[in-house]
């Protein structure tokens, strides 16, 4: 995925075009039945983030840009098929400039129906609503996971935690930043062995499966703290349950067979 251009150039609709493309990312790589490379894999400043993705194995690519009307959002969206050489799909979608979130939601669900993925119950309600109502709340989740997977900062860990704090005093039902705080605390944890930050995380990764108690991510959250904690048994038991859903399963399969 490439980030949704803005022909206007205004630095506001720049970073909005890159926000939007950021949380289809996030939405879809949700999905067990897809596999999304990641911003730091893909995107470039050189322009040849296509051709990145093709080198890494891509099958797909979505790319397109983004125009204001007046008080109305347009984002022209292409799906491209790198193996055959053709556009697959085009569609634009309308929306109100100030519920960029909304339009996203509804992009990432034709989407998924254009690629014909399966998908599970829960996985099919998650995409039916959005990720928070509060689009604040999710442009500080975006800004905290850019710096978790972006970063080589060696704190980057503490910041990204500071930032789903943020998301969560707008947000407190916004599950899938509980699950980013506990994994940023964690992170915080491995250098500090700070008994209170590992107790944080914990508490923040049962919250989000409170919220949510069918995501993965807060699943395999939990799994990672009760194994900081040499619980085990209780901690193969939470990876096994993220399995059953998780979009990257290599990934829990590594840390269940660790």
């Amino acid at each position: 995925m490439l980030p949704f251009e803005a022909p206007s150039d205004d630095p506001d609709d720049v970073s909005l075009g890159k926000g939007i493309s950021a949380g289809l990312m996030t939405q879809l790589d949700e999905l067990g039945g897809l596999g999304v490379l990641s911003r730091s894999e893909v995107w470039t400043e050189d322009g040849d983030s296509q051709r990145r993705a093709e080198r890494l194995g891509a099958d797909l690519l979505l790319r397109g840009s983004l125009t204001r009307l007046g008080d109305t959002l347009r984002v022209e969206a292409e799906l491209v098929d790198l193996v055959n050489n053709f556009t697959l799909w085009t569609e634009s979608f309308d929306g109100p400039a100030s519920e960029p979130l909304e339009l996203q939601t509804r992009m990432a669900r034709e989407i998924v129906d254009v690629v014909s993925v399966p998908l599970s119950r829960s996985e099919r309600a998650r995409l039916a609503r959005s990720p928070t109502e509060s689009r604040a709340a999710y442009d500080l989740f975006l800004e905290a996971q850019r710096l978790v997977r972006d970063s080589a900062e060696e704190r980057s860990g503490d910041l990204a935690a500071e930032i789903y704090r943020q998301a969560i005093r707008l947000d407190g039902d916004f599950a899938l930043a509980w699950a980013g705080l506990s994994q940023a605390l964690l992170d915080s944890y491995q250098r500090s062995r700070d008994l209170e930050t590992l107790d944080e995380a914990e508490a923040a990764a049962r919250r989000a499966l409170e919220l949510d108690p069918e995501l993965p991510n807060a699943s395999f959250a939990l799994a990672l703290v009760l194994s900081q904690r040499g619980q085990t048994a209780e901690s193969i038991a939470a990876m096994e349950a993220a399995l059953e859903s998780h979009p990257k399963p290599s990934e829990a399969y590594r840390k269940l067979a660790w």
